[in-house]
This record gives structure tokens, sequence and C-alpha cells, in this order.
């Protein structure tokens, strides 16, 4: 550019751009149930594992029935992370065993007509929960949502990092937001038997005390 001013002998100053950093979008808990829950069931699936484990869309596009065995899936890196495994919930392993087995991969399906799918039944939940933030919500949200509530949790910074693989810290820095989730509300449930606190637990429920032999679970909304 600066030589083609140059030709035509006209001054020319190159301009000076500055990229404004912007907070990734982070939904309620409840809007991201509230979605998975209306999804067909390959992209329910989908995005469970992505809530579930934060690994990259692509990540999860390349993995194979092989890759699930015991109740954990091995997760082929990419854009030159690390590899990680992950134990799956009850309640996705449910999810994936539904899914017709077509081929070696478990979705099975052009990445690009299944994205373009996804945004087109996004916006018809959005609109049929009045909820326009629902469309806000990308499969890329999911991995910034599980880098800032684990760490919100743990207050861990490399273990974030190897939730998400990434080889640099500095990396794993820009997915987490600062952001305080104290103001959220809770739902309470109560659990007496096992079974009781095994689907609390399978409901992403979280422990918080035992009282009088009655063990108090609670999830934000």
């Amino acid at each position: 550019m600066a030589k083609y001013y140059e030709y035509l002998k006209v001054p020319f100053s190159k301009p000076i751009y500055q990229r404004v950093e912007r907070l990734a979008f982070l939904p309620y808990e409840e809007e991201v149930i509230q979605l998975i829950s209306e999804l067909p069931k390959s992209k329910a699936a989908f995005c469970q594992l992505l809530r579930e484990t934060g690994v990259r869309a692509g990540e999860a596009f390349q993995l194979r029935w092989v890759d699930i065995s015991n109740g954990t899936v091995n997760i082929v890196p990419e854009k030159n992370s690390k590899p990680r495994q992950f134990r799956l919930s009850p309640k996705l392993l449910t999810m994936i065993n539904l899914l017709p087995r077509k081929g070696e991969r478990i979705w099975n399906a052009n990445p690009h007509h299944f994205c373009d799918n996804f945004y087109r039944q996004r916006k018809a939940i959005a609109s049929k929960l009045g909820n326009p933030r629902i469309n806000s919500i990308h499969f890329h949200t999911f991995r910034h949502l599980k880098a800032s509530r684990e760490y919100h949790r743990t207050k861990d910074l490399v273990y974030v990092q190897r939730i998400l693989g990434h080889r640099s810290i500095s990396s794993t820095l820009k997915y987490i937001q600062l952001q305080s989730f104290e103001n959220e509300e809770f739902t309470c449930k109560a659990g007496k038997t096992q079974e009781e606190c095994m689907k609390l637990i399978e409901g992403g429920f979280d422990f918080i005390t035992e009282i009088e032999g009655v063990k108090l679970f609670r999830k934000r909304k």
C-alpha cells in the first residue's frame, strides 16, 4: 500500500489500529440448560459435551466412538494444544450412546452444515422461549463458560490451563473472566437416600452440608 501511494506521489501515513478487547458473553446456567433441552439429540449431546469439558468444537468433531471408554473421553488436540482426558457424566454418556452409529466418528456430519443448522435451531428456540440472549450462545461460549466457572470454583489457574489444553498460561488468561457469580440465585435440594443423592449430583448439584441425616445440595439457576 505504501509503495502504491509512493508511485502516485501522494502523501501516506500508515493507520494505527488498536484492537478493542471485549468480554465474552457468559450465559446463565439456566439458559444453557434450556437451550440444550430444546435441541435435537445430536446437537444436544454435542453442546453437553462442550459444556462439561470445555473442548473446542473442532476437537469434538474429531471424536470417534473408540475415543470413549469406561466413562472417559480422550481428546485429540488442535491448535498445538495438549491432549486431555475427561470423565463424562452418566447423563452425557447416555445422550451419546443414543446417537446413531453411521461411521467411526460420533458426529459424522459436515461441520459447516452442522453449525448452520445449530444457528437456525438456536434462533427458533430463543424465539420460542422469548429470550434473545440465547442467540448469543455459540459453541465457543461453552469453552469460556467452563474456564470461568472452574477458575471461580478452584482459583487454580494451572488447573484451568490443563482443562483447556493450553501450553501457555497467557492463553488461559484470555478465557477467564473475573466476574463474580456470587449474586446468582441457587436452587436447593435435599437428598436422604443414596439414590436421591446420586441423581442430584448427576443433575449438576453440589453437596453443601448434612443436617440431621439429610444431605443438602445446591445448583446455580
